[in-house]
């Protein structure tokens, strides 16, 4: 049986399922899809059902789409940094409008 028809039989529709088809066609990932689907490759396609795998061992666990300590992606932008983008970006907004 192939990967892909063992996921169509046995693998739930959760977080990684859509990204995991995606790699196993050839198409090209981000890190986040790819971390997505290796790890519903991993769980055995979420047979179980789709939660924290509790593996800390593993160097994705902190990334895991159901650790619900996962990392998440942090800013170090400064408000004033941000506030200009913020300002510039309406000014461009403005500008595709026409006004």
């Amino acid at each position: 049986m192939s990967k892909l028809s063992s996921i169509e039989e046995v693998g739930i529709k959760a977080r990684g399922r859509a990204e995991l088809i995606k790699h196993l066609e050839g198409v090209s990932l981000t890190m986040k899809q790819a971390i997505s689907g290796k790890c519903y490759d991993c769980l055995g396609y979420y047979a179980d059902g789709a939660e924290d795998c509790k593996t800390p061992d593993c160097s994705l666990h902190p990334y895991m789409p159901y650790n619900p300590n996962r990392k998440k992606k942090v800013s170090n932008m400064s408000d004033e940094r941000k506030k200009e983008l913020s300002e510039r970006l309406k000014v461009m907004r403005g500008k595709n409008k026409g006004e």
